[in-house]
């Protein structure tokens, strides 16, 4: 079987897709690729993110994450986060499954985990 260098995209149903892209854009830092009115698509790296004016109701515990090379990263992030008025969920701290994490809500509720393992 082939090897991906990166999942090419994920797609979330939003309530309002400007508030999100705005999220993802000024909070997380995503290049913005194209918003309109029912549909943005952002980038961080190789994966593009495809928010699509819908019914965001995912089950609580469906989230993503982005990992860090320490936990001074995770810090960092976690600070950048507030400064940006981010609601934090969790953390930053040790999780129960023995990483560093920081855990956020994005405008429509879907967990973002930023973690270091180191």
């Amino acid at each position: 079987m082939a090897r991906w260098p990166a999942i090419q995209h994920l797609s979330f149903p939003v309530r309002d897709v400007a508030r999100a892209a705005a999220f993802y854009r000024d909070v997380l830092g995503f290049k913005e690729l194209h918003i309109g009115a029912d549909v943005a698509e952002l980038s961080v790296g190789e994966t593009k993110l495809v928010l699509l004016r819908g019914d965001p109701s995912a089950p609580k515990d469906l989230h993503f994450g982005f990992r860090e090379s320490s936990r001074a990263g995770v810090d960092e992030g976690a600070e950048r986060l507030r400064a940006a008025g981010a609601v934090i969920d969790s953390g930053p701290a040790v999780a129960h499954w023995g990483g560093y994490a920081v855990y956020v809500r994005d405008p429509d509720g879907y967990l973002i985990e930023i973690w270091s393992d180191s």
